[in-house]
């Protein structure tokens, strides 16, 4: 998606630059549709369904994610989100305790 991107941006300003016609830029963009389409697996490789459930992906999930499923589907996510919150919970123990600390010192 990328270079077809960076082809339709350099074909305008080409044709712009040298004085062409919109009938250029529209045989350029032609060809650029033409080519996502055939290479379509390459050019596009995420769906715009969970392969899981088939639901409809929402655009969060679709924008940022690195995969095909649904975050309620996915069994990485939930083994990852629960490791996060140990260690979360243990550094704001940790902070905690040093703050107490601090507190002691100073009215010492």
């Amino acid at each position: 998606m990328a270079v077809a991107t960076l082809v339709i941006h350099t074909a305008s300003n080409l044709i712009l630059a040298y004085g062409g016609s919109d009938l250029h830029m529209l045989a350029v963009l032609l060809v650029t549709v033409g080519a996502i389409a055939y290479f379509r697996e390459r050019a596009f490789p995420f769906t715009l369904h969970c392969r899981v459930s088939g639901k409809l992906v929402d655009a969060h999930t679709f924008l940022y994610r690195d995969s095909n499923i649904l975050p309620e589907f996915d069994e990485s996510t939930e083994d990852e989100s629960t490791e996060n919150d140990e260690s979360l919970d243990v550094s704001s123990n940790h902070t905690a305790e040093n703050d107490k600390a601090e507190v002691t010192a100073r009215e010492e």
